[in-house]
């Protein structure tokens, strides 16, 4: 053999390890998955809205939100009548949902699901003594989890007020929550400079975000840990989890919080934790040159983590990668051809979403501008592959203001995105949840089957005897009554007590006299009576 050939061997050998070696690419994103029509989620409900969807490891769809059982305004009905609304996609479709937890105070429950197979683990806003604070439940797989009693007995999780959480379950079986809640501080008193007034003490309410992790499936939690460092509000929050399975990444808003009504949107803050969530470090103020923004995002994809975040001065979703685990974030750039729906105010509640499939490729799922749509708006989905993103595509168009779009995928290939439809913008009224499937053409993830868990026994509501009804037998009219009957009805005593009232009043004339004669005697005697 010469040593030409030799040496072509060589290269072909070298060349056949390095592919057998090298993982496939991920499709391009010029391949995105194809969408069905959208379709109405149990429109009888007055109104629903906040939706939280996960895909659990053995394929099923878990759908939380926030629910109102009555008509009207929420500001007023809510407290009364505001649900926790629980169902999971099934063969046809979404089927009729079940209140499983109340709202006792405030408006939204605003709930977040996750699920290791096993159990599915929930955390949702309810009133305690009269503070809305995050609260944990849990229910086996293995039970209805539309039936109320599935659910374990709420654990408050936040010492106060609390808005926007997040949950995760790690390989080992650890939750890991962040949510940003109510701080109390105290800003120090300003000593009087010449000819000026002091500054006394004054309490100082700030918004931060806390973590809390449990290693026992929720039964007991770890002392609330602080998360961000920053000296601004913290708003809005989102939680990734690494390819290692212990690695997190989480970020948030900065500048305003929806709790106090505090602040200016002025950028994000991140955070990394390398040991499940026992300790946060690498925490960071991200900003942008284009000025303020918010609805901070993140998740891990093939070419590593991704922060998307949308622009408070243009309609422009941008976004940062990051190649080691969030400790470092790239140059800034703008999402192609993503147009992000007129920005109204500070004081909003939208979010965007992010999700990976199968091949590692992001799917982001926003709210953008669409002139054609009835209200200018439409539910846009862009994948993000390698460097490259995919035109976004919309996937619905709908009659109405369509808000907080979730995206979330299952077995690698299987897609849901969830959304709700406000009938006026911006502004308390009826609010439908919609739902677009869709299929990607990555590649598929066997569905996991781990060992059930036993489901509580079921609650048997006591059986009550039948109540008999005792007619009561037909009675003779009587006959009517004559004058005299009708008095004695009227005041029967008079029949008894008026001969002996008229004597009285008749004495009475004689035993006045008899008086004015007894003191006229005592007058002139000089004597006093």
């Amino acid at each position: 053999m010469s040593k030409r050939i030799a040496a072509l061997v060589a290269l072909l050998a070298v060349l056949a390890l390095s592919l057998v070696a090298t993982p496939p690419a991920p499709a391009a994103a010029s391949s995105p998955p194809t969408w069905s029509t959208p379709v109405a989620i149990y429109p009888q409900l007055p109104s629903s809205w906040f939706p939280d969807l996960f895909a659990d490891p053995t394929g099923h769809f878990q759908l939380v939100y926030s629910g109102n059982l009555a008509e009207g305004d929420g500001n007023l009905t809510h407290a009364l009548t505001g649900t926790v609304m629980y169902t999971q996609l099934g063969a046809n479709g979404w089927p009729q949902p079940g209140d499983i937890e109340v709202m006792d105070a405030g408006i939204a429950s605003r709930p977040l699901i996750a699920s290791d197979g096993r159990y599915a683990y929930m955390i949702f806003r309810t009133g305690v003594f009269g503070t809305v604070r995050l609260c944990f439940a849990r229910a086996p797989l293995s039970a209805d989890l539309r039936n109320a009693h599935a659910w374990s007995d709420p654990t408050p999780l936040s010492d106060d007020g609390a808005y926007y959480g997040q949950i995760q379950v790690l390989a080992d079986g650890t939750l890991v929550v962040i949510y940003n809640q109510i701080t109390g501080s105290t800003l120090a008193a300003t000593p009087a400079a010449r000819g000026a007034t002091p500054v006394a003490a004054t309490p100082n309410f700030r918004v931060e975000v806390m973590s809390r992790r449990s290693t026992d499936g929720g039964a007991t939690w770890s002392v609330p840990a602080h998360v961000s460092a920053s000296s601004e509000r913290a708003a809005r929050t989102a939680l990734a989890v690494g390819p290692d399975k212990h690695t997190l990444i989480a970020v948030w808003d900065e500048g305003y919080d929806n709790l106090t009504g505090q602040g200016d949107p002025v950028g994000g803050g991140t955070a990394v934790s390398t040991d499940g969530g026992a300790t946060w470090q690498s925490q960071q103020e991200i900003r942008s040159s284009r000025g303020p923004f918010e609805q901070t995002a993140v998740a891990f994809g093939a070419s590593g983590a991704l922060l998307v975040y949308r622009s408070i001065n243009q309609p422009q979703l941008l976004y940062r990668q990051s190649a080691d685990n969030g400790r470092h974030w790239g140059e800034e750039q703008v999402v192609p051809q993503a147009v992000a729906r007129p920005y109204g105010d500070k004081h909003n509640f939208e979010k965007i979403s992010l999700a990976s499939d199968g091949d590692g490729r992001l799917l982001l799922a926003y709210v953008g501008q669409d002139p054609q749509a009835p209200n200018g708006l439409g539910v846009f989905v862009a994948t993000f592959a390698g460097d490259t993103w995919s035109t976004p595509a919309e996937i619905a168009a709908p009659v109405g203001y369509p808000e907080y779009p979730r995206v979330a995928i299952a077995l690698g290939n299987q897609l849901q995105v969830v959304y709700f439809v406000r009938d006026s913008e911006y502004t308390v009224g009826h609010y439908t949840l919609w739902s677009v499937a869709g299929q990607s053409d990555a590649h598929a993830i066997a569905p996991a089957n781990p060992p059930p868990v036993a489901a509580p026994a079921p609650v048997i509501q006591p059986t009550l005897p039948p109540v008999r009804i005792q007619p009561y037998p037909t009675v003779v009219a009587p006959a009517p009554l004559t004058a005299a009957q009708q008095r004695r009805l009227v005041s029967p005593q008079a029949e008894v007590n008026g001969p002996a009232f008229a004597a009285f009043t008749a004495l009475l004339p004689v035993l006045g006299l008899i008086l004015l004669a007894t003191a006229a005697v005592h007058f002139l005697s000089g004597r006093r009576i």
